[in-house]
């Protein structure tokens, strides 16, 4: 009879250690499924992997996007046609470690190079609760914001149609965003050619 009771109890921890790394497997799967999605822009994946909302954490500040504001972010982020590769990822207590790649054309004009960062999701019931900004591990702040400030400088002075470009974050702010970038470049490019 005790050898029965030891069979049981043998073959309950081996089905609790598998599922767990069912989870961890599934956690991560659904990791690696998100970042794809924001590559090709498909916000029924990116969204999927959501409850009804995630909370984005970012330098000291929290905001709860709805999938619809979700889907507007990614309409803006996918105008500058990102890539977004894994570098790392791994599992922890609630969730996912990981860290990213970013490059588009809006970063390779402010940044000059890819963006690295490292980024937790958490999990609940399955499904990611909030995305928490960890560090920048390859982010050139003073040269972003020179950049940036030369670009608004000049479209103001020289398209100021353009004007509000930097803060609409949909996909007509996106669009105006990357007209800014091709009109400041070809002006750049312009002067050049003269010398």
């Amino acid at each position: 009879m005790s050898a029965r009771i030891v069979q049981f109890f043998l073959i309950l921890i081996i089905a609790s250690s598998c599922k767990k790394n069912i989870q961890k497997v599934d956690k991560i799967e659904t990791a690696k499924s998100f970042y794809t999605s924001l590559n090709d822009n498909d916000f029924k994946t990116a969204t999927n992997v959501f409850l009804d909302s995630v909370r984005r954490y970012e330098n000291g500040d929290s905001s709860v996007l709805s999938k619809d504001q979700f889907k507007n972010w990614l309409q803006w982020d996918s105008v500058f046609k990102p890539e977004y590769k894994i570098l790392d990822i791994s599992e922890s207590t609630n969730g996912i470690q990981v860290r990213v790649s970013k490059t588009d054309k809006r970063i390779q004009f402010l940044n000059e190079e890819p963006v690295i960062f490292e980024e937790y999701l958490k999990f609940n019931s399955g499904k990611v609760e909030s995305i928490e900004m960890v560090k920048y591990v390859v982010f050139h702040d003073d040269k972003w914001s020179a950049k940036r400030a030369e670009l608004v400088g000049w479209i103001e002075e020289n398209h100021p149609d353009l004007n509000g470009f930097l803060y609409d974050q949909t996909k007509k702010g996106g669009e105006n965003y990357m007209k800014a970038i091709e009109l400041f470049n070809n002006k750049t490019s312009t002067l050049d050619s003269l010398e």
